[in-house]
């Protein structure tokens, strides 16, 4: 019974490829899956990342620009001064009127992380949005600390 639907299937996939139009549907078919992978990797390529922060308000008579990598610098550069904090990154996402920061910081061993939490919130980040002329400044924070050793082997 099995052999009589395999050579069912097989005398119609071999007809299938008899009609005059099946090289010109697999074609089609081939370009579109191409065309999707293409489109899809650009996506993966394209950032969100902001060249250009606009400050103060939207007055229309003209615009005031500043580049955004200046002012993640400015503020990694007014975070280091702290000595728990090793290395730093800033970037700006979204749109320059309401921008959204990404911000990593490495710490040392001995840092607490949740002073150097509070420490970037309070003083770091309120005066960046204020200089900003920003209402809100959304902020994700990733903070590092190297591991310390324990003494402990794991097997």
């Amino acid at each position: 019974m099995a052999e009589r639907f395999a050579d069912h299937g097989a005398a119609m996939a071999a007809s299938a490829l008899t009609w005059p139009w099946t090289a010109h549907a697999v074609a089609l078919g081939a370009t579109a899956v191409t065309l999707l992978a293409v489109r899809w990797l650009l996506v993966q390529a394209r950032t969100n990342r902001l060249r250009w922060l606009r400050p103060g308000p939207d007055t229309g008579a003209g615009c005031t620009g500043v580049a955004a990598v200046a002012v993640g610098a400015a503020l990694v550069d007014r975070l280091r001064s702290d000595p728990r904090v090793l290395r730093g990154r800033a970037r700006f996402t979204e749109c320059a009127r309401e921008p959204r920061l990404w911000l990593d910081l490495e710490l040392t061993e001995d840092a607490d992380p949740v002073d150097v939490w509070r420490g970037v919130r309070e003083d770091g980040l309120t005066s960046l949005r204020l200089s900003l002329e920003l209402e809100r400044l959304p902020t994700v924070i990733r903070v590092t600390v190297p591991r310390r050793p324990t003494g402990r082997r794991l097997a």
